[in-house]
């Protein structure tokens, strides 16, 4: 072979810290661009086998009671989100984990298995609540893909009235399956219509086969897998207390703003339990994107490679949400030539919008964290990182450490 062959055959490859310092740098320009004014936060996270790349811009604290702040403090790398229903993720991943062990299987009614826990804390069966036999034929598979027909219970008005009249109370999850609505929006099975009631019975599940004394001692931790580097260490689980509990040295939390108050950081002086396992995860954008990465990723560190396409095969079209694809605690984020098949879930709840994916085709997290609601910013940040990502990495050709 003639040398100039072997050096054409040859692949060429680019350096990791060469990629890393573009990636950051795009991250960085694409929040600025789209959260310029106003002074929220937003941070967006890459991560893949190499490593990671992170920005933020923007304030952690921009407004109080509805005015600028007067020296409010930068956002930094580090700091906590409520994440919302990105917490589904890791709840589906719990649930799929007993599967794996054979407790439990997906076409399973619920209630027999909660029931029991219900009655001996609650003092209540499913049955006793909903008041309709139809809550006998709701699986768990039912739940997961949010076909139960169960309604829900997170409305605005439920926020409003928490935020403003009661906001020292922590909502518990069996006052969520108290207030939810008992109506079924169809039968279950019959519809796809997104409920966060759903991920409440789910966690219960959990809290039943860990044997927790109570919902608030089930260790939502458990799945978070155990890695070198040592990432989770700060993440948090809200049970009890308001948010700004939360503010830890080291671990600072951002304020939250909804659009339903506007400019307005009540939520940062409100309980922020009002979620549990459909939404009380409480973690940094690098913590959120490697939590993806070990999910969805090559390591396969959470669920096994047979359990993945289960969980992320979006066979459901979600009726009251954007005809978005709902896989088990997972929506297809996109599927195209520009972006490729991506998978994870948003999170646009209690004064936050997230996003967060795995993008199969190129095998990278993103993640996009923001401390306003609605979540349209950060959904629109997080499509156009993905396309542009995608690019870059095309154009760079093979990476190397």
């Amino acid at each position: 072979m003639s040398q100039a062959v072997l050096l054409f055959s040859m692949a060429v490859t680019v350096p990791w810290a060469t990629v890393q310092t573009q990636l950051t740098g795009l991250l960085q320009t694409t929040i600025e661009e789209y959260m310029s004014g106003g002074g929220y936060a937003m941070q967006a996270c890459f991560t893949n086998e190499f490593g990671s790349a992170v920005a933020t811009t923007g304030f952690r604290d921009p407004y109080t009671l509805s005015q600028p702040t007067v020296n409010p403090q930068p956002a930094m790398v580090g700091d906590g989100f409520l994440v919302g229903s990105l917490t589904k993720m890791i709840t589906a991943a719990s649930v799929l984990q007993l599967v794996e062990r054979g407790l439990v299987h997906l076409d399973d009614p619920i209630a027999p298995y909660i029931d029991w826990y219900l009655l001996s804390r609650n003092g209540t069966t499913l049955g006793q609540l909903w008041k309709d036999t139809t809550i006998e034929l709701v699986t768990i598979r039912h739940l997961l893909s949010m076909t139960s027909g169960v309604g829900d219970f997170d409305t605005y008005q439920l926020r409003i009235v928490q935020e403003l009249f009661e906001p020292n109370y922590d909502i518990t999850p069996y006052d969520i399956l108290h207030m939810a609505n008992k109506t079924f929006v169809c039968e279950p099975g019959s519809c796809c219509d997104y409920s966060s009631t759903n991920y409440e019975f789910l966690g219960f599940l959990l809290a039943a086969f860990a044997n927790s004394s109570d919902w608030d001692t089930f260790d939502q931790r458990a799945v978070l897998p155990v890695r070198p580097e040592a990432p989770y260490a700060k993440c948090k689980f809200a049970l009890h207390g308001l948010l700004k509990s939360f503010n830890t040295p080291g671990f600072n939390v951002s304020h939250g703003y909804g659009d339903y108050l506007p400019e307005n950081d009540l939520v940062w002086n409100v309980s922020a339990t009002s979620g549990w396992a459909c939404g009380n995860f409480l973690t940094s954008v690098t913590d959120m994107t490697q939590f993806t990465y070990d999910l969805f990723g090559p390591e396969h560190r959470i669920i096994s490679p047979a359990t993945l396409p289960v969980m992320y095969n979006a066979t459901n079209v979600l009726d009251n949400l954007d005809n978005i694809k709902y896989g088990l605690g997972t929506m297809e984020m996109s599927n195209n030539a520009v972006q490729g098949f991506v998978v994870g879930h948003a999170g646009d709840t209690y004064g936050f919008g997230s996003m967060s994916g795995y993008n199969f085709n190129s095998s990278f997290a993103l993640s996009i964290v923001c401390n306003k609601e609605p979540g349209s910013q950060s959904q629109d940040v997080f499509h156009a990182l993905m396309g542009n990502i995608t690019t870059l990495l095309k154009n760079a050709g093979p990476i190397q450490p």
